[in-house]
């Protein structure tokens, strides 16, 4: 389990390029006397100049209005690539340090305002209006490198450069409240539960055939789309970790039980009657098609084992099974696996039920 937990944490970083910062010093003749907006570097090389340090000055949070000149050293922050273009722009690395001044701050931000969810950089303008930068994203403890078209979600954290008087500012925009986040608020869930029991009531056309999603299958479509949207019609969908790792534990418990129950009612007697012919049957349905599944995506298509537990337990619409196999890992693996698989499973045996019904 170690072994696939390391796997899958390297496969998930090389999808997500880590993102770096390299001291670089201005030896481009032709970016001399050009100010940052004119040059566009964000949107040429896709990476950020947090600082710059002209000769005998002290060092300060760029704007749109900076000149850059030869002798400049700037830093600039994003993935491997978008060093190596804005290197080939600008000039060449250097060791030339760029000390603290008290004319810039940078500062990690909670995104806690939920104005701004859903906003791209490009609309924020933070450079033109705050003479910030926004050098990285922490977003499900991943780190991202910002880009003008990247859009801001509830919860994100946010690192900064900006001027010093510019901190209040930009504190205010963002919210930068922890309070604020770790709340609860039942009024999505409300809202998110009655949404989908409006959409699983909908009849829907096959050819001649109709179905419904019913109460589970509506009710996911319907989370699935707004967590999706994050921001719509000015509520905020997101839960925060703590509270959904509540609700999670309390919904397993509350599915758990009364199945659990109704079927401890009727095992005595069906054993009774059927003898083990039945418990035979429903080992060997249940079983046999895991295995293959395993078998198949482990040596055939070579699918992390994690994953293969994940997509297993979704494949089965199994909400149990995934508590299993969450109590084996620290890896999100399983999670991720089968809330791409559950959906599309869960649809299918509605669809499916309602076929065999009518033949």
């Amino acid at each position: 389990m170690k072994e696939e937990e390391e796997k899958f944490a390297e496969k998930s970083r090389s999808n997500t390029p880590p993102v770096t910062n390299k001291n670089l010093i201005i030896a481009n003749e032709n970016v001399n006397g050009k100010t940052l907006g004119e040059l566009k570097i964000r949107f040429m090389t896709k990476a950020n100049i947090s600082r710059i340090m002209k000769p005998n000055q002290l060092p300060t949070s760029p704007t749109s209005s900076t000149v850059l000149e030869t002798g400049d050293i700037i830093k600039a922050v994003g993935t491997a690539n978008a060093l190596a273009r804005i290197e080939l722009l600008l000039g060449k690395v250097t060791d030339i340090e760029i000390p603290s001044s008290g004319l810039y701050e940078i500062k990690w931000y909670l995104v806690s305002n939920s104005n701004v969810v859903n906003k791209t950089i490009q609309e924020l303008n933070l450079l033109e209006n705050y003479s910030a930068t926004i050098t990285r994203i922490r977003r499900a403890s991943i780190d991202l490198a910002p880009h003008p078209t990247t859009q801001i979600k509830y919860g994100d954290k946010i690192l900064i450069s900006s001027s010093k008087g510019n901190v209040p500012a930009v504190t205010k925009l963002f919210g930068d409240s922890l309070k604020r986040v770790g709340q609860t608020s039942f009024l999505p869930v409300a809202f998110g539960i009655a949404i989908g029991i409006l959409i699983g009531a909908l009849a829907i056309p096959l050819g001649s055939l109709q179905f419904k999603l019913g109460l589970t299958g509506g009710v996911l479509l319907a989370s699935i789309f707004l967590s999706w949207k994050g921001k719509f019609a000015g509520v905020i969908w997101n839960l925060s970790s703590p509270a959904n790792q509540i609700l999670r534990q309390l919904g397993l418990l509350m599915f758990l039980t009364p199945v659990g129950l109704s079927a401890g009612e009727s095992l005595v007697p069906a054993i009774q009657e059927h003898g083990a012919v039945l418990f035979i049957y429903g080992a060997a349905i249940t079983l046999i098609p895991m295995i293959v599944t395993v078998l198949v995506g482990r040596f055939f298509l070579k699918i992390n084992f994690l994953s293969i537990l994940g997509a297993l337990t979704g494949g089965m619409t199994s909400t149990p099974g995934l508590s299993a196999t969450d109590s084996m890992t620290e890896s999100e693996a399983p999670q991720i696996a089968y809330a791409s698989v559950y959906p599309f499973s869960l649809i299918l045996i509605i669809v499916i039920a309602e076929i065999m019904a009518l033949l």
